[in-house]
C-alpha cells in the first residue's frame, strides 16, 4: 500500500508526504516522525498507523484537535480523498494513488457563507496572512495554517522523506 498526504500552498502549489508502514507520530516537536512546526500542532499531536490495508488516525490529546473530513474525530479510518486536519493544517489523504486527481481541499464555510478557515499553507518568501479569523467554528477556532514567525509546513526538509524510516516534514 502506497500512502500520501497531500498539502498545497496558497498559491496552488502541491507537495506529497509519502508515509511508509508502521506507527508514525505527527507533532512540532523534533522528535516527531512527522514534524510540523506550527504552534496550532500539538508536540505529540496525533499518530498516523500504516498498516496491512489500512490507514488510520488516533489523536493523542491534542489541545487543537484531529479532524477526518472537518469532523472531530478521537481515531478514525482514513480512506483515499479524506481530509486531514492536523492543528488547522488540511492535508488530502492519497492511498494507491487514489484519488487520482487531488485539489485544495475547499473551507468549510459559516452560517454567513464566509470562509471558515484557509486551507493553504504559505509557501518560504510569500506575502500575507493565512491565519484564521476569530468567527470561525468551535471546532477548528484558534488553529493556524501558519504562524507570525513565518514558518510553515514548506520550510521543513522534504528531501529525505523517501529514505528514512521515519518521515520528516
Amino acid at each position: 500500500m502506497t500512502v500520501n498526504l497531500v498539502v498545497f500552498t496558497e498559491d496552488g502549489s502541491r507537495r506529497d508526504v509519502p508515509l511508509k508502514p508502521g506507527t508514525h507520530v505527527v507533532g512540532r516537536t523534533s522528535d516527531a516522525g512527522v514534524r510540523i512546526p506550527l504552534p496550532s500542532v500539538s508536540r505529540r499531536h496525533c499518530e498516523l498507523i500504516v498498516e496491512n490495508s489500512t490507514l488510520r488516525v488516533r489523536d493523542l490529546g491534542s489541545s487543537n484537535g484531529t479532524y477526518q473530513n472537518y469532523q472531530q474525530i478521537e481515531e478514525a479510518t482514513l480512506a483515499p480523498g479524506d481530509v486531514l486536519g492536523i492543528g488547522g493544517c488540511l492535508l488530502t489523504v492519497q492511498i494507491d494513488g487514489a484519488p487520482k486527481q487531488v485539489e485544495k481541499p475547499e473551507p468549510p464555510l459559516d452560517a454567513a457563507g464566509g470562509s471558515t478557515m484557509s486551507t493553504g499553507i504559505r509557501s518560504p518568501g510569500a506575502s500575507g496572512s493565512s491565519m484564521m479569523e476569530d468567527s470561525g467554528p468551535p471546532a477548528m477556532k484558534g488553529s493556524l495554517l501558519d504562524d507570525n514567525d513565518g514558518s510553515s509546513l514548506f520550510d521543513l526538509d522534504l528531501s529525505d522523506l523517501e529514505d528514512d524510516d521515519e518521515p520528516k516534514l
